[in-house]
């Protein structure tokens, strides 16, 4: 089985804040998000029991954000894969956010600690 990391950065410091594991079903979908683009439109990506709208669907990433509220309160959140992590297997890092950060902050960050800390050597 693939090994995922799920965690949030702390933006201020660009450090791990804390890294969760998520149920084996969610699991399961996150590592198959990237596999389909209508599929993951349509399912979107589901994080510790959070549903968010994927918009942007470019691998390895997708990324979208909660819907339902107000724009302002909604919350972001990207997937980043790596096809050939530490361990060997594909590796998969992810990240939520809240506003006032955006995605083409918050993407990139993603992207640059998956190389550096997820991606093997």
């Amino acid at each position: 089985m693939s090994e995922v990391l799920v965690g949030l950065l702390q933006l201020h410091k660009n450090t791990l804040l804390h890294a969760l594991q998520p149920s084996p079903s969610e699991l399961q979908v996150l590592m198959k998000v990237l596999g389909d683009r209508d599929n993951a439109i349509r399912n979107g990506l589901v994080i510790d029991g959070q549903r968010y709208e994927v918009h942007r669907y470019h691998p390895p990433l997708a990324y979208g954000r909660t819907m339902g509220c107000a724009p302002e309160a909604s919350v972001g959140a990207a997937l980043c894969k790596v096809d050939k992590g530490i361990t060997g297997q594909p590796c998969y890092g992810v990240i939520t956010y809240v506003m006032p950060n955006l995605s083409a902050r918050m993407v990139p960050i993603l992207q640059q600690f998956c190389e550096q800390q997820l991606k093997a050597n």
